[in-house]
């Protein structure tokens, strides 16, 4: 008997114990024990088992199942391997996969509803002990939730498939949690009503008919796509990125290479013939829903997903679709910009100016370069200026210049003498930096203005007869005065800014008349524009520097296009053919150096969201130092891009400033779904030089306009012929 009871003690322990070191482990251990007591298990186990400072209980019934064994602590972070898209891959992938599972099932409920309600606080826990095991960047955290989303619904499922579903009809066995599940009690029980629900029932139903719908599922298992494309490029010895056709094509093939299911076959022939004709150049991958995949499938793409490239990839990401929530600018926010705008003008009119000084420097530094020791000194003027009988001309500078000699002063833009003088000592100490101090003595150009004006009164070249002046030292210039008799020639010739005044149209003479005469001292045209042309009010100032530039093809800024605009308007007045098209003003989505990319996206929102659905948004903008056009019709979502630069898209930032915007209207509008807009080039000449490129934007503006006056709508074309860039100045 005592025998006896022994041995029924002894077996009444052992199926006691595992229930009692349960509840003794979950008293008195704190969660930071527990879990260093079942260290980071990387690999899903086999066996219901608990691990205490590295040893193993389990039950005598448990413990011929056991197939694996606990890793322990290797105490080095593991680097997982990412490819392009941002996919893990290789051995340590389908490690940390493995462990992340281990952790949803370990840290996260099973009685939550959905991923939503999960608290942050838990999924926090799941990323730092991820991060506290493997080397992954920061951003891959979003991702490694997602993971864990799946990872813990498809345990979720398999305990209904395997607990709930088949004693659906004896709730007697669904009392208690499965054996070594680890789940608590209440937990169980709420999740066994959740999924005898009705509710549920409907929800499982509809989601098994969707699974039947995928009719070619993929044999890749662990390895994934991610796997399958570093293979496949290996094997090809390239790092070009691979069709996604393709993968998924070599994803449903199975290691025989045999293909049973006809349809499946038919696909395939469909994939073979779109991929050949895009080698031949008969087919055009256009993007969302226009790619080989999904013309040969006959099915759209799904807005979260993309077929053929595993997990983790959404249409953000492979066809760089981008979108945000709006937001609006509050008032001291606008303001702010509208200033910063301000201030970009001015510095863009002040680089200009810097810009032409330093060309002419290194003209004046090249023409002292070509003279040798032997050779005869030439004038820095221009030849239709100065008349070649006139003898040597040195530029000299502030330190070799010599008091009482006779100076010839040059014109900053021209180069052209303006006055003479001699160099004296200059009086007092406020007297400006690199300048010389010259009594003037004759005066060629009476209406040059002084650079250093002598008071309010005294600002032309003409009131400074018998004064001393201030003037650029690399200005001044020594000259022989034997050439007297010719200065009455000299005097007929006035200052042009302008190189090539003579070949200039009348129109562009007028213009530049004007400027000459009446924009003194930084002054400018000003010029309003109706409400009704940007949508608000606008106005720019018109600087000689302006007209300058635009006479000379020389590189313009956004006033120049401003003014054509203003221009191509009045004739969509007197056309009354307003209704076709709106101009956005190119300063408000042109690059900033401060202006963030959000900015630049709300600006442009706000610009088409005023465009009615009988107009296209007609969108100049300066992209970094160079001019390209845009033209928008956000009801179609469609894009044209003019680059005169090449026929592709070279800025990523602009397109997907524009997705930005296109997404903002959306949400306007409310319309759904993540589509993602269609672009299409616009292929024209290519711009000659690296200065034209405003000219071939505003002449293509111009083309689109005379097509609304003469047709009366636009017809955008793919391929423009367009003239000479000179008939824009017109």
């Amino acid at each position: 008997m005592k025998a006896r009871s022994e041995i029924w003690l002894q077996q009444e322990h052992n199926k006691s114990f595992i229930s009692w070191l349960r509840v003794r482990l979950e008293q008195t251990s704190s969660e930071r024990l527990k879990w260093m007591a079942n260290g980071p298990n990387k690999t899903v186990l086999t066996y219901q088992s608990y691990l205490v400072k590295g040893v193993t209980y389990h039950t005598k019934e448990r413990d011929r199942l056991r197939t694996t064994q606990n890793s322990g602590a290797k105490g080095i972070k593991e680097v997982v391997e990412f490819n392009s898209k941002q996919q893990p891959y290789g051995p340590v992938a389908s490690e940390i996969q493995s462990y992340i599972g281990v952790l949803a099932r370990k840290e996260v409920k099973i009685c939550y509803n959905s991923w939503k309600d999960v608290p942050k606080e838990v999924k926090e826990k799941i990323w730092d002990h991820v991060k506290m095991s493997y080397q992954v960047e920061d951003n891959w955290k979003i991702k490694c939730f997602e993971s864990a989303c799946t990872k813990w619904r498809q345990w979720k499922s398999g305990l209904y498939k395997k607990h709930i579903l088949p004693n659906k009809d004896n709730p007697d066995k669904l009392n208690d949690p499965p054996s070594g599940s680890g789940i608590r009690q209440e937990d169980w029980r709420q999740y066994v009503i959740s999924r005898m629900s009705d509710d549920f029932k409907k929800l499982s139903s509809l989601q098994s008919e969707r699974c039947k719908m995928n009719q070619f599922p993929h044999r890749l298992s662990r390895r994934g796509y991610a796997g399958l494309g570093e293979q496949l490029k290996d094997e090809l010895h390239g790092d070009d990125e691979i069709d996604r056709a393709i993968m998924w094509k070599k994803a449903r093939v199975v290691k025989s290479g045999d293909i049973e299911d006809e349809k499946l076959k038919n696909t395939f022939e469909k994939i073979d013939d779109y991929i050949q004709q895009k080698k031949e150049g008969k087919f055009k991958s256009k993007g969302w829903g226009e790619d080989v995949l999904t013309r040969a499938l006959e099915k759209p793409e799904h807005s979260g997903r993309v077929r053929g490239l595993g997990s983790y990839i959404t249409p953000t990401v492979y066809f760089k679709q981008f979108g945000e929530k709006e937001k609006g600018l509050k008032p001291d926010e606008k303001t702010e910009l509208m200033e910063a705008r301000k201030h970009i003008a001015k510095q863009d009119l002040l680089l200009m100016q810097l810009q032409e000084r330093l060309t002419r420097l290194e003209e004046q530094k090249e023409a002292d370069d070509e003279k040798g020791s032997c050779s005869v000194k030439q004038p820095v003027h221009p030849v239709h200026l100065i008349d070649e009988n006139i003898e040597d001309v040195e530029l000299i500078s502030e330190m070799e210049a010599s008091l009482g000699k006779s100076v010839s002063l040059l014109s900053h833009s021209s180069k052209a003498i303006v006055a003479y003088g001699t160099v004296v000592t200059p009086s007092g100490d406020s007297f400006p930096d690199g300048c010389l101090c010259v009594a003037i003595d004759e005066v060629l150009d009476p209406d040059m203005l002084l650079p250093y004006p002598i008071s309010d009164n005294s600002q032309n070249l003409g009131d400074a007869v018998g004064s001393h002046i201030a003037w650029p030292a690399f200005l001044v210039t020594v000259k022989e005065m034997s050439q007297k008799k010719k200065m009455k020639e000299i005097k007929e010739v006035k200052k042009r800014m302008v190189n090539n005044y003579d070949s200039l149209k009348s129109s562009l003479k007028v213009l530049y008349l004007y400027g000459e005469r009446n924009l003194k001292n930084g002054e400018g045209i000003l010029i309003s524009f109706d409400d009704d042309v940007f949508g608000c009010e606008f106005e720019i100032h018109l600087h000689i520097e302006d007209i300058v530039s635009f006479c000379e093809l020389e590189p313009i800024s956004g006033n120049c296009i401003a003014a054509y605009i203003c221009y191509l308007y009045k004739i969509l007045v007197e056309k009354d053919r307003i209704d076709t098209c709106r101009f956005m003003d190119p300063f408000s989505v042109s690059y900033v150096p401060k202006q963030s990319q959000d900015d630049r996206a709300r600006a442009l929102f706000q610009g088409i969201e005023k465009v009615s659905t009988t107009q296209l948004a007609i969108v100049p903008c300066n992209v970094g130092l160079h001019w390209i056009l845009t033209v928008i019709d956000p009801h179609k979502e469609s894009i044209y891009l003019f680059d005169p630069l090449c026929h592709r898209i070279r800025n990523d930032t602009w397109t997907q400033t524009v997705n930005k915007a296109i997404f903002m209207y959306n949400a306007k509008i409310g319309r759904r779904g993540k589509k993602q807009p269609h672009w299409e080039i616009v292929k024209g000449p290519i711009q000659p030089d690296s200065k034209q490129c405003g000219f071939f934007v505003m002449r293509y503006m111009k083309e689109i306009i005379d097509e609304i006056a003469i047709k009366g709508s636009i017809s955008l074309k793919s391929h423009v012929q367009m003239g000479d860039m000179s008939t824009v100045q017109v």
